[in-house]
């Protein structure tokens, strides 16, 4: 099992970032939009 975290610096908006989770990992995240 890897496990990677990640921080970063970007001009980029919330909206323009792209979250990836495997499965069904996404419900864990009730921050971020369906």
């Amino acid at each position: 099992c890897v496990r990677v975290l990640m921080h970063l610096e970007t001009d980029r908006s919330r909206s323009e970032l792209r979250h990836v989770y495997l499965h069904d990992a996404r419900a864990l995240r009730d921050d971020l939009p369906e």
